[in-house]
């Protein structure tokens, strides 16, 4: 049977319906539509549906005295995908601080670091590279450092001069949301009885201009938490649309909602008014119909948001670990556990891939004659 060369326009088409792995293998044997998948418009429509770009979840288990550490695949992975190159073991002494774009940064545990030793490592999960971060000076302050997200070795390994901000009395209680160039935290401040959630306002930082703010929760928002004691666990800050848009992630008592701030500009086009919109993502029950219905309304503890995959990891005390889709509303129970052992799962994080930068970044090999 003679083979039949598909149409130019048509493989773009196909691949923008694909999983990941089904991209880069494309990209990389066929040049002429490796420069289509990184046009704007082809990233544009992946990102609508980028659910592939989770590659998978990391979690500690811990059963009496003993300790197993496991990854298990996305359900938005085909089943003949590759798991994430990341070696769940190095948890057993280092404890992830940060999990983006493939790569995961982790801090040796203070039990099996000595009393001046602060060591941190990249593990990529894309190439399976560790690479150790120089030794930071005795005074620990928190300074900064890029890594490539296409597993490229950093150029210059060195720490930078740290970055000021404007002091604040905020207390962080939770990972930043960076949408543009602002990042976003949920902190407590000292109005404990002031405020909803005992306290917790949402504080930004505009990195160009150096200059804080804080903002107060969407109104009634902490109204719906479930129990008396409304803290920030309940709570957890996203970056949507792109990242372009702050969303506030509630657990409300019967279900889980998402607030957008949305901002409008007034008449004369010279201010801009921000209000919040909420939605409904999904009720507690229907993460898991076979589960009693006294176990879905235990305590929620979220535990990290893919902004490139819009997946929310949280914890449910007593049920287990779950990640749930914000764009399709589908929820997938990552791990369930018995009441007994209900704090068993800990250090959770997601694993995601920068697409984009891996692909700007490989070499490519023609597996494709006639397809240049």
């Amino acid at each position: 049977m003679a083979s039949t060369i598909l149409p130019d326009d048509l493989m773009p088409e196909i691949a923008v319906r694909s999983d990941i792995v089904s991209i880069v293998r494309c990209a990389a044997t066929c040049k002429s539509l490796r420069g289509r998948i990184l046009e704007e418009e082809f990233c544009r429509r992946h990102n609508n549906a980028a659910t592939s770009l989770l590659r998978g979840v990391s979690y500690r288990f811990r059963c009496d005295l003993n300790t197993f550490v496991g990854v298990t695949q996305a359900a938005s992975s085909p089943s003949s995908s590759p798991l994430p190159r990341f070696d769940a073991g190095i948890l057993n002494t280092f404890e992830p601080m940060v999990s983006r774009d493939g790569l995961v940064v982790v801090l040796e545990d203070y039990v099996y670091a000595g009393p001046d030793r602060f060591n941190m490592c990249v593990c990529n999960t894309i190439t399976g590279d560790v690479t150790s971060l120089p030794a930071m000076d005795p005074a620990m302050k928190v300074k900064r450092r890029t890594a490539a997200a296409d597993g490229a070795p950093p150029v210059r390994s060195a720490w930078t001069p740290a970055t000021g901000s404007p002091p604040s009395r905020c207390r962080f209680t939770t990972f930043p949301a960076v949408v543009g160039r602002a990042v976003h935290w949920l902190a407590g401040t000292e109005r404990y009885w002031e405020l909803q959630a005992h306290g917790v306002v949402i504080f930004s930082l505009r990195v160009d201009a150096a200059c804080a703010a804080t903002m107060e929760l969407p109104p009634g928002s902490a109204d719906k938490m479930l129990g008396c004691r409304k803290d920030s666990h309940q709570l957890m800050l996203a970056a949507s649309r792109g990242g372009t848009a702050l969303s506030l992630v509630v657990a409300e008592r019967e279900l889980i909602s998402v607030w957008t701030l949305e901002e409008e500009s007034s008449a004369a086009a010279t201010t801009t008014a921000a209000r919040w919109s909420r939605q409904v993502v999904i009720t507690r029950l229907a993460i898991d119909r076979s589960a009693e219905a006294a176990r879905m309304y235990s305590n929620v503890f979220f535990e990290g948001f893919g902004e490139r995959s819009g997946v929310v990891l949280l914890r449910l005390h007593r049920f287990g670990l779950v990640q749930l889709n914000l764009a399709t509303k589908e929820a997938l129970v990552v791990r369930r556990v018995s009441t007994r052992w209900s704090g068993s799962i800990s250090r959770a994080r997601l694993h995601e891939v920068d697409l984009y930068s891996l692909l700007r970044a490989m070499k490519h090999f023609d597996l494709a004659p006639g397809r240049e």
